[in-house]
């Protein structure tokens, strides 16, 4: 039996995907229930395509590697681990576009692709609208696009 009574760290490290260093999905959570996303940006769900893929090509850490060099250019964003192989993050809505096109290069750079769907804060709660963009991510994954950016706004 492993006795894990003495293991110790700290909040950070529980807010941080040591994977990919960015923010988990508890530290999201907290962000969300203080209401430090304002209503007037938008999300992006970005989602890494054929990741057990580039996992057994590069190795996990390899690949954890090239996410987060696509990631680190723009360090000012609030990304945020949120579920599986996807990524959420939060920008101005009028830079939301060019943002994704953006990462996507940086993804091409680094030997990966990923799908983004962009959606705006709907019914003045981001739990539901992120929620919301996560099913339509999948349904657009699922009619076979990847590698491809959907604006839902």
């Amino acid at each position: 039996m492993i006795n894990l009574d003495n293991v110790q760290f700290t909040a950070h490290q529980a807010l941080i995907n040591p994977w990919f260093g960015i923010f988990t999905r508890n530290a999201l959570d907290i962000a969300l229930a203080q209401g430090l996303i304002p209503e007037d940006y938008s999300a992006i769900v970005l989602d890494i395509d054929k990741l057990k893929k580039a996992n057994e090509d590069y190795g996990k850490q390899g690949s954890s590697l090239r996410i987060r060099q696509s990631l680190d250019r723009y360090k000012d964003l609030a990304y945020t681990y949120f579920s599986g192989d996807e990524i959420v993050l939060f920008c101005s809505a009028t830079d939301a576009l060019g943002m994704c096109n953006r990462l996507q290069s940086d993804f091409h750079e680094n030997g990966l692709s990923a799908t983004f769907v962009i959606g705006n804060c709907e019914w003045g709660d981001w739990v539901s609208t992120l929620d919301y963009l996560s099913n339509v991510n999948d349904a657009v994954k699922g009619m076979g696009c990847r590698d491809c950016i959907k604006d839902f706004r």
